[in-house]
């Protein structure tokens, strides 16, 4: 396989920048569309190709393969399969969401395997931002600080201050996080019971329970607010 390996290397040096062009749930992404418009260009001038494709190893179930070949020979595979059960997807409705759920697992899936960032969540966005502030240069003003130094126990006093409202603060947002997440919880519990159903309809909303997890309270109110209103 030493062939692909360098072969990808050099394709991975040609990649272009990854245009985000989907909005959702506080985070921009990009589609699987722009994920190849960004890599399959750089890839096929190194000899690769991409083949993906939906599998099913076992009866009402379904996964993903992901293979990579070089035109040595060589190739690479890999393949995801979720537990889920789809005995229910029967309906007009339930085959478009499945359409939705394989879409939702090549995209992740091809991202994974070519260590691509195809989203940017709240603290990317402010990684970003600071980085760029600290790029602009200073005025006069901003350079010249005149600072009155404190006694040793009114510095100690104002430290302890402070850690103790960045503490309450932090307690009260995961009071509020942890309120959303069981409202989550019991929603999808009560509307989709279940497991198919329910990861279809999350595929649909483009939600990943995985993701969920890790959203602050912003995101997690509007992931309720799109259960809720979800038909």
């Amino acid at each position: 396989m030493q062939e692909l390996l360098k072969a990808l290397v050099r394709a991975r040096k040609n990649f272009t920048a990854i245009n985000k062009n989907m909005q959702g749930f506080g985070y921009k992404y990009a589609d699987l569309g722009e994920l190849f418009k960004a890599t399959l260009p750089a890839l096929a001038a190194e000899g690769i190709v991409v083949i993906q494709f939906p599998i099913c190893p076992a009866p009402q179930t379904m996964g993903i393969r992901t293979e990579l070949w070089h035109e040595s020979g060589d190739h690479f595979s890999y393949e995801f399969i979720p537990e889920l059960n789809l005995q229910n997807v029967g309906t007009q409705k339930g085959v478009q969401a499945l359409g939705s759920l394989i879409s939702y697992l090549k995209r992740y899936h091809f991202a994974a395997i070519m260590g691509l960032a195809a989203e940017d969540d709240d603290g990317a966005t402010a990684v970003q931002e600071f980085s760029a502030k600290e790029k602009e240069p200073l005025t006069k003003s901003e350079n010249t600080i005149v600072l009155k130094p404190k006694e040793p126990k009114e510095e100690q006093a104002s430290v302890k201050s402070e850690n103790a409202k960045a503490f309450k603060a932090n307690e009260a947002d995961e009071e509020k996080k942890q309120k959303l997440k069981v409202g989550i919880k019991e929603l999808l519990n009560k509307r989709w019971p279940d497991v198919a159903a329910r990861a279809l309809k999350m595929a649909e909303l483009g939600i990943d329970l995985n993701d969920v997890k890790n959203y602050d309270v912003s995101q997690l109110t509007k992931v309720l607010e799109a259960l809720t209103n979800a038909k």
